[in-house]
């Protein structure tokens, strides 16, 4: 899904805003998984991330402890999310990300 804003504060500056719902399973044992997000759009500089990730089902015993953007440039950004599971508690499961990105569109 691709929006364009046009802010009132600011004359001649367009916004596009991207909706994304990225799944991705957790073995037993992983540490991480990475979600790569491609805009469906050409941005002038890198898009702003919007969203945070989590584990499914809630109440799993696999748990987030950290999530960063580990790479980015206008056409694909990386996101890494670590977990640290409970003690007993390595199973598989999926992490899902509901995000957004936000920038200036390319003309």
């Amino acid at each position: 899904m691709t929006v364009l804003l046009r802010p009132r504060a600011i004359a001649n500056v367009d916004a596009a805003v991207e909706g994304f719902n990225l799944t991705a399973a957790v073995g037993v044992g992983d540490a991480s998984v990475d979600f790569v997000i491609t805009p469906e759009i050409e941005y002038v500089a890198v898009p702003v991330v919007v969203g945070i990730p989590f584990v499914a089902p809630v109440g799993a015993l696999t748990h987030i402890t950290r999530w960063e953007i580990t790479a980015r440039s206008t056409t694909s950004i990386t996101v890494t999310v670590t977990f640290n599971a409970a003690p007993g508690g390595a199973v598989a499961t999926t992490c899902q990300f509901g995000c957004g990105l936000v920038g200036v569109p390319a003309r």
